[in-house]
């Protein structure tokens, strides 16, 4: 018999509870716990932005493996959102709980600490968000790449980038009459900010 539950139960009646008794009273507690969570405001929700290249290329098992712990982790931290993973790396687009987004986010770096360890991703966080921007569903699937671009990643190496500028030096390549920004992110990315044109400024 479940001492826990029939020791209340027990008390009230003055003795030990029949089996038939015990049943009606654990389902009677269930509904009392049902009607209290529904009757909570919902949590906050978190926004996580994030996406990274691997130092080196995955091997095809690996992205594989990639793929099933972090779907494990998403379920387990109660994550909704979209998980894009290439062997180039990782793009992620999700909301959860701010507790189980840190948690997803910790469990990366133990799984893959060359690509996340030593605060190598720069995850953006948005806390406080109401519950009804929160993503419908979850999926965490194997792609090409983790941002499309339309060709061939061999035309398109990593090492040949352009030059990072520094946020003081970005800042004052705006001011060149002649600069042209091309803002490139999603509409959940625009939710952290976005470029503000300057006065005068043609917007395409």
């Amino acid at each position: 018999m479940d001492q826990a539950a029939s020791s209340p139960l027990q008390e009230e009646l003055g003795r030990a509870p029949s089996s038939q008794e015990l049943k009606a009273y654990r389902q009677k507690r269930r509904r009392a716990r049902a009607s209290l969570s529904s009757c909570l405001p919902p949590e906050p929700v978190t926004l996580l932005l994030f996406y990274t290249y691997a130092p080196t290329p995955m091997s095809k098992h690996r992205q594989t493996e990639a793929v099933r712990f972090s779907l494990n982790s998403l379920k387990k931290n109660n994550l909704t959102g979209r998980l894009r993973i290439a062997r180039e790396g990782y793009n992620g687009t999700l909301t959860g709980s701010k507790k189980g987004v840190r948690a997803f986010t910790a469990s990366l770096e133990m799984f893959d600490c060359a690509t996340f360890g030593n605060q190598r991703v720069d995850f953006k966080y948005v806390d406080g968000l109401p519950h009804n921007q929160a993503l419908k569903g979850l999926k965490c699937w194997p792609v090409t790449e983790i941002v499309t671009y339309g060709f061939d990643p061999r035309d398109a190496p990593l090492d040949a980038g352009g030059h990072h500028l520094s946020p003081q030096v970005f800042h004052a390549a705006l001011t060149d009459p002649d600069a042209v920004v091309v803002d490139v992110r999603n509409f959940n990315e625009t939710i952290i900010g976005r470029f503000a044109p300057a006065a005068g400024a043609q917007v395409l």
